[in-house]
């Protein structure tokens, strides 16, 4: 029975102080790799979602705060305060044309508002995003956001110039909207140039296209036999479409009535997994160019 018991103990011993084999351990390996293949992938996979996720929000809020700024700025134009009994030469301020467009960006962004000319018609027709917008209104302390109680243009600058119209002194905003290079980053951007200090500067970076369309009025004659505008958009023209069509009328910028605005923002960086199509302002779709991979 001792020797027994011994027997037993001592191949006990054996057993348990026996190595693994080369096969097991390759085995082990293996699985181990395959496991920490799959988790790795996991968790690159959940950071490249995440940063498209956060490159696509990060689109979102800045092409609305785009909008907001020209938006603001349409809503403005042509605006005049009413003065009534206490200027009873001037009931409104009649300063010209209150908007412009021009389908492929202005010459000369700089100049005064009734010299602003439109770049030429590209040979050969291509489609443009880089439309320019100049809007006019009367500004004051209530329709703008004041520096030392003055009112500002689009990029907060003082205007302290004056308008003399009819014997009463205005001033008037003036504030252009149109695509440039932004020269740090090389990406188009969204940039203004107002009046206060006839400066441009950048708005909101990777703008990729901007489009106007204008809402145009008719021209009647009412029953005192005088011509007017309907102040009702009877249909949505382009700038070239309202210089084409309206040729002959000098005023034919007072016909605009409504305007609609398309932004295309991208992404700065390449988020995307290759180049992907993305929507037109005219609603048809384009392929991205090869390589580039940001979300629009």
């Amino acid at each position: 029975g001792v020797a027994m018991s011994r027997f037993v103990v001592q191949n006990v011993k054996s057993r348990t102080s026996r190595g693994r084999s080369i096969v097991e351990i390759l085995v082990a390996l293996a699985i181990a790799a395959v496991v920490l293949g799959a988790v790795l992938l996991t968790v690159a996979g959940t950071g490249a979602s995440g940063r498209r996720q956060e490159s696509q929000a990060r689109v979102v809020d800045e092409g609305q705060v785009a909008l907001s700024m020209i938006a603001g700025q349409v809503r403005m134009a042509g605006y005049t305060a009413s003065r009534g009994r206490h200027f009873p030469a001037v009931q409104t301020a009649d300063f010209g044309i209150p908007i412009r467009g021009c389908k492929r960006g202005f010459v000369d962004s700089s100049v005064a508002f009734d010299s602003l000319k439109c770049i030429a018609n590209k040979k050969p027709p291509a489609p443009s995003r880089e439309n320019a917008i100049g809007i006019r209104y009367e500004v004051d302390t209530f329709s703008s956001l004041p520096s030392s109680d003055e009112p500002t243009d689009c990029l907060g600058q003082r205007i302290q110039t004056t308008t003399m119209v009819n014997g009463a002194s205005v001033i008037v905003a003036d504030n252009r909207f149109f695509i440039d290079t932004n020269a740090q980053t090389g990406n188009p951007a969204l940039y203004c140039r107002g009046n206060g200090g006839n400066s441009q500067q950048m708005l909101v970076d990777n703008v990729y296209a901007m489009e106007f369309r204008y809402g145009v009025s008719d021209l009647v004659t009412n029953e005192y036999d005088i011509a007017q505008y309907t102040g009702e958009s009877i249909r949505y023209l382009d700038a070239d479409e309202i210089d084409s069509e309206y040729a002959k009328d000098t005023d034919r910028w007072r016909r605009v009535t409504s305007v609609r605005i398309c932004l295309i923002v991208a992404t700065p960086d390449r988020v995307a997994d290759k180049s992907t199509p993305f929507q037109n302002c005219d609603g048809s779709f384009e392929s991205a160019p090869n390589g580039d991979r940001a979300i629009r």
